[in-house]
């Protein structure tokens, strides 16, 4: 049996240079899965489910233009060897051909491609571990298509197509319209009550962010304490959860945030279903 690992996780790091090549049963299955997963998720009722659905849908619906990235890159990588041959073999100018017919109309099938995986990945990142997935994808993922192949083309051509730099420049503008969310990366379960720990809270979207706010309480008490959070740059906050009152067994809390006016909480039925935490 052979098991062929395909995901953008940190070890990958986008090996199109590989034999592996995804099956076509493959991505008809990450199509037909990302469009069943879809309308599970717009039928959602509760906030929760909402949430949890569209976080699972969005991994398939990122997977699809990845998928699509991998192939178009392996087919580059294809052309541009070939291309190494010719020039080893004293045809430059047949090299410089066939960068230039073939390799350039790939790059540009390849660019959008790229830019709407890592949009839709960046739409659900919502934990520690999303994060790091992010930053390995800017640094590989990114790099290597973007960047790399573009230098790559650069040495049989000379100078690089305007239609290519043109594009290079759209696929790497910031988006427009980002959704607006707030999110807590890592959330610690377990604290001795005379103890705290800090958390961050991420607020995505391009509103303005005003009233970051922490909220704790000990079990089941009615008042929730409030205290600001510490903005630590670029849409990022800083929080301390404790320390607690002696003789509970168990603490709550919750963030909330207004992005463009509209108030948003994590989790996202909070303050009836907030964040818990067990007091040792």
């Amino acid at each position: 049996m052979i098991v062929q690992e395909f995901g953008s996780d940190f070890d990958e790091g986008f090996v199109f240079w590989t034999d592996y090549e995804p099956k076509p049963e493959l991505v008809a299955a990450q199509r037909q899965t990302e469009s069943t997963l879809s309308r599970i998720a717009d039928g959602a009722r509760l906030p929760v489910e909402r949430e949890r659905l569209e976080y699972l849908t969005g991994f398939f619906e990122f997977a699809v233009p990845y998928t699509d990235a991998w192939n178009t890159s392996r087919r580059l990588n294809h052309v541009l060897a070939d291309a190494a041959k010719l020039k080893a073999d004293g045809h430059a100018e047949a090299a410089r051909t066939k960068v230039h017919d073939e390799g350039v109309p790939l790059w540009v099938e390849l660019a959008p491609l790229v830019r709407g995986t890592m949009l839709r990945f960046q739409d659900i990142a919502a934990t520690r571990n999303d994060l790091g997935q992010l930053v390995s994808m800017h640094n590989k993922f990114v790099r290597l298509t973007l960047v790399r192949f573009r230098l790559s083309m650069q040495e049989y051509l000379g100078e690089l197509p305007a239609e290519t730099e043109n594009l290079f420049g759209k696929v790497t503008l910031a988006a427009l319209h980002v959704p607006a969310r707030l999110f807590v990366p890592t959330r610690p379960g377990i604290l001795d009550g005379k103890s705290c720990f800090r958390i961050t809270l991420v607020a995505t979207g391009s509103e303005p962010v005003e009233n970051v706010t922490l909220h704790t309480r000990i079990g089941e008490a009615a008042a929730w304490t409030k205290k600001p959070a510490k903005l630590l740059g670029r849409r990022t906050y800083e929080a301390s959860v404790g320390p607690f009152e002696t003789g509970s067994r168990l603490g709550a809390y919750y963030v909330s945030a207004f992005i463009g006016g509209v108030c948003h909480v994590a989790p996202v039925a909070a303050p009836d279903r907030p964040y818990l935490i067990t007091l040792v």
